[in-house]
């Protein structure tokens, strides 16, 4: 029974997911806004965390990273502005795209050596992991 109440929740989930991540469009058909989250990889490799985030059509400039309590931080802002003066009209049309997604660092990463490369669409975030000094064996003389 419990099973069935949570897959008539499915299509409730699906609405607002939909809602939530689909281009709005204002009364004259024009787009409005659109609420766009890149996908986001996560690597857990032997020495390092590589986060892959995809954001095409965005420039190096453009991304924000930063660490805050233990959150890896990142955010894009990309304003876009075209203006046309003619004899009779003038146009002028601007977009505006931004995101934020944030990462809890691992507990064995290090914040301090996060590196990050934008290349061909997607941002690169390398986290290196702390490898735990070796333990030592000390010998105690008993007097």
């Amino acid at each position: 029974m419990r099973n069935n109440q949570f897959n008539s929740l499915v299509p409730f989930v699906q609405i607002v997911d939909d809602l939530l991540t689909k281009t709005f469009h204002d009364v004259s058909g024009g787009q409005l806004f659109k609420y766009n989250t890149p996908a986001l990889n996560v690597l857990d490799l032997e020495k390092e965390v590589k986060l892959e985030v995809a954001a095409p059509g965005l420039e190096k400039g453009d991304f924000k990273i930063n660490v805050e309590n233990n959150y890896l931080i990142i955010s894009a802002d990309k304003k876009q502005e075209t203006s046309e003066n003619k004899e009779n009209y003038s146009r002028k049309e601007f977009s505006y795209h931004s995101f934020k997604r944030m990462y809890e660092l691992p507990e064995n990463t290090n914040g301090e050596g996060i590196t990050a490369k934008y290349e061909n669409g997607i941002l690169n975030i390398s986290i290196p992991k702390v490898i735990p000094a070796a333990k030592q064996v000390k010998t105690i003389e008993i007097k």
